[in-house]
């Protein structure tokens, strides 16, 4: 195992940890509520498109699209799903943003929040 996967293996234990102790789904609802407002306003003016949270946690910004083609890509979904609600209405996939399970061009918007710091390299 190298280095880098050690570290990226950790780093995911700790994020869970972290999940399942202090679900912090208010501050987590409140600062992504201003993210999607600033989408809305700035970026995506249609409803209803297809959507990729790259390292949605477990309150990502894809709650707040709308429409059927929402999908949630993070390491952790499995973990995720079982602490919250995040299920509802979306597709969720395990895995990880340096190989992506989707051919190109799959989603007409892909957002990512706070992943870059979880990233293996």
């Amino acid at each position: 195992m190298t280095t880098d996967n050690l570290r990226w293996r950790l780093a995911q234990e700790h994020e869970k940890r972290h999940w399942e102790k202090r679900p912090r789904k208010q501050r987590s609802d409140e600062v992504l509520r201003d993210y999607y407002k600033f989408f809305k306003k700035f970026l995506v003016r249609e409803d209803n498109l297809s959507v990729l949270d790259v390292g949605s946690g477990p309150f990502g910004m894809i709650n707040y699209f709308q429409g059927d083609a929402r999908c949630a890509l993070d390491p952790l979904v499995d973990d995720y799903s079982k602490i919250t609600e995040m299920t509802s209405g979306k597709a969720l996939v395990n895995g990880v943003a340096e190989n992506l399970p989707f051919i190109d061009g799959s989603f007409d918007i892909v957002v990512s929040t706070n992943a870059i710091d979880h990233v293996m390299k």
